[in-house]
């Protein structure tokens, strides 16, 4: 239940088994608000954050092992969207693999890259819903994989090709 926790208030850690500490954050009326860390069982920082009552709030970094950046995170609780975090991460060589990005209205692209740094993904969203809008795939050679158009009154719903370049699918 929630009464376990709802009494919290003031600063918290939590222990890995090694006796690290694993994650120094601060409670307020029972909820997580102010910073937030987490760290491996080494010891080395591997996500730093903020909540503001129980809620993510701006931006949150996150580190591979090797202390390379992994993710940045961005929480806007004054938005529209204050549950739904921009994002862009990276490979462990230090690749783009993902970024989502939106405007105030929910407009943007989710984007995704093979570790080779190469598009394999990219989709329209339209009130920050991923079904409405247009969306490709491609091969990791670089070659168009698949097409779907979710836009109202398409013609053209969804088209998908072989790796060889020949079309496979087409639907309307």
């Amino acid at each position: 239940g929630t009464h376990e926790i709802a009494s919290l208030e003031g600063p918290a850690v939590r222990y890995h088994h090694n006796g690290k500490v694993k994650e120094s954050m601060h409670y307020k009326s029972g909820k997580l608000h102010g910073a937030f860390l987490e760290f491996n069982f080494l010891g080395d920082t591997i996500c730093v954050g903020s909540y503001d009552m129980s809620i993510k709030k701006d931006v949150w970094r996150y580190w591979h092992d090797d202390k390379k950046l992994k993710a940045n995170h961005f929480y806007n609780i004054n938005g529209k969207y204050p549950f739904q975090a921009q994002k862009e991460e990276w490979s462990e060589k230090g690749k783009l693999t993902l970024q989502f990005h939106f405007d105030e209205n929910g407009i943007g692209k989710l984007k995704e890259w093979t570790e080779q740094g190469v598009l394999i993904h990219e989709q329209e969203l339209i009130n920050l819903k991923l079904d409405n809008g247009k969306e490709t795939f491609w091969y990791p050679n670089g070659q168009i994989k698949s097409y779907m158009n979710h836009t109202k009154g398409a013609d053209t719903t969804y088209q998908e090709w072989y790796e060889s370049g020949r079309e496979k699918t087409l639907k309307r």
